[in-house]
This record gives structure tokens, sequence and C-alpha cells, in this order.
């Protein structure tokens, strides 16, 4: 026996896929994307051992009451959680940075992924049009 074949619009089937399927799992890798740049670049955990020394080195203040030893430590205390704080900024601002090129990017890509149909039949048109005004 012989099946007779469903009719169906290839056009209309490419556009559901291209919408429907694609579209949102292309929206959830730009997300996939996003976390793993917070991630990677740590700002969350960053922003909060903001103040936390560097590399966590820090010098103990002893059990003798010394002016002098107690002034050094402090110094070097404070110095080591500078040096936290400017090496933190510099991948906080340098991941918040990665993070908004790939907003943007990503932006556009979506925004190209919904527009190229129209786009590409616009082209078409235009391009039929350019043929029949030179003949």
């Amino acid at each position: 026996m012989k099946e007779i074949a469903q009719k169906r619009n290839i056009f209309i089937d490419w556009l559901w896929w291209r919408y429907s399927v694609i579209l949102p799992k292309l929206i959830l890798r730009w997300k996939s994307v996003l976390r793993f740049i917070l991630e990677y670049f740590s700002v969350v955990f960053f922003l909060r051992t903001f103040f936390a020394p560097w590399k966590r080195e820090i010098v103990s203040y002893g059990s003798s009451i010394d002016i002098k030893r107690y002034a050094e430590t402090f110094i070097i205390n404070i110095f080591s959680r500078l040096m936290g704080m400017i090496m933190r900024t510099a991948l906080i601002i340098t991941g918040l940075v990665v993070e908004i090129l790939v907003i943007v990017t990503g932006f556009l890509l979506i925004l190209f992924w919904i527009l190229m149909p129209a786009v590409i039949i616009i082209g078409l048109l235009l391009s039929l049009r350019w043929i029949s005004i030179s003949i």
C-alpha cells in the first residue's frame, strides 16, 4: 500500500524551526555564557571578599607589646588589603567589560537571527526588481 505523504510547506516548517526550536536554545546558550563569565572572573566572590587581604597574606601581631612591631605589622596588613582591593578591582572591571561585550554581541546575534529571513526576502525581491529594470 502506498502512503500519501502529508503536504507541508517547507518554508513554514523552516520558520517554525527557526523561531520555536532554535531561538529559545540560542537564548539559553547566551544566558549560559553570561553565567560562565561571571563565574570565570569570580565577580560575585571578589565583591564579597573585596576588603580581604590578597592571597590571605597577613602578619601576626604577636603576643608582646612592641609599638614598632605593631606599626610594621599594621602597615604590612593594610598594604596586603590594598593589594587585594587593587587586584580584585582589576578582575571585577575586566569581568564586567567582557560581560558587557557578550551582552551586546548576544543581543546583536539574536537580532540578526530574528531579522535574517526578512532581510533575505527583501534582498531577493530587490534583486528581482533590479533584474527586471535592467532587462
